[in-house]
Parts: structure tokens; C-alpha cells; sequence
């Protein structure tokens, strides 16, 4: 089963930001208490605070979404993810956790499909770079 964890976040309107990152965890039957634990570590990892995770994601800035995004991809073991600019608003601190993360997943054996609009970004954590600039029509 592939992930994709886009720029964009969709979530129910009252639902957490835990009960949203522990999202997959639920629908492939992880228990409760178990999936929320998971979501709360990696919550932690990309340091969203605790008091914010009772709270519904639509007081969040784009950065803390795209945080509880991340989490939700990462907290199931898929074999495949597609990350679409996941870098996209994340601080500095928050991307550095993200591409050690990246790198973690690699070392595992599994794959990996992102695309990155910083080369200082995919030259750390990319094997194969497929420059999509040459698929853009020329206008006479």
C-alpha cells in the first residue's frame, strides 16, 4: 500500500491534530491507544506542541499542518510514499527532521518518490534525480 502526503492537508473539521496523524494507523486496525501513542511520538519529533494537539488543525499556521501531515505518512510502515514539496513552509529545524526521517526510510529498503523545489535538499537525500523541467511544452 503507497502513502502520498501532499502540501495540503485534509482533515475533518473537528477532528485533533492526534486523532488526524494517527489517521492511517487507525484504518489499518492499529488499537487505539496504540495509534495515538505512535501519532504522539511523531508529533513530538516534529515539534508540535502538546497543548496544541487537542486542537482542531483549522487554528493551525500552515507549518504546524504540514507537521501533523508528515505525521500521519510516517507513522505507517508503507513500502512506497509520494511526497508532493513536503518542505514546503517547514522551518528549518522541522525540514532537517523530515529528511533524517527520509533517510531512515531509505536505509529501511523502501521507497521513497518526493519532489523537492531546493536542489541543496534533494542532493541529501535523493539516489535519482529526474529533472521534470525538460517535460515543459515550448509556447511559439
Amino acid at each position: 500500500m503507497p502513502c502520498y502526503v501532499g502540501q495540503f492537508l485534509e482533515a475533518a473539521p473537528r477532528a485533533s491534530a492526534l486523532h488526524v496523524a494517527a489517521k492511517t494507523l487507525l484504518q489499518v486496525g492499529t488499537a487505539c491507544p496504540k495509534a495515538l501513542a505512535r501519532a504522539a511520538e511523531l508529533l513530538t519529533q516534529f515539534d508540535l506542541p502538546k497543548t496544541l494537539r487537542q486542537l482542531c488543525l483549522i487554528a493551525f499556521s500552515g507549518d504546524q499542518q504540514q507537521r501533523v501531515n508528515l505525521a500521519c505518512g510516517f507513522g505507517y510502515g508503507y513500502l512506497a510514499r509520494l511526497l508532493d514539496g513536503p518542505t514546503a513552509g517547514l522551518d528549518g529545524t522541522n525540514r532537517d527532521v523530515l529528511l533524517e526521517m527520509n533517510l531512515d526510510v531509505k536505509a529501511s529498503g523502501d521507497a521513497i518518490i518526493v519532489s523537492f523545489g531546493c536542489e541543496a535538499v534533494w542532493q541529501r537525500v535523493c539516489d535519482h534525480c529526474v529533472d521534470v523541467t525538460c517535460f515543459l511544452r515550448s509556447v511559439a
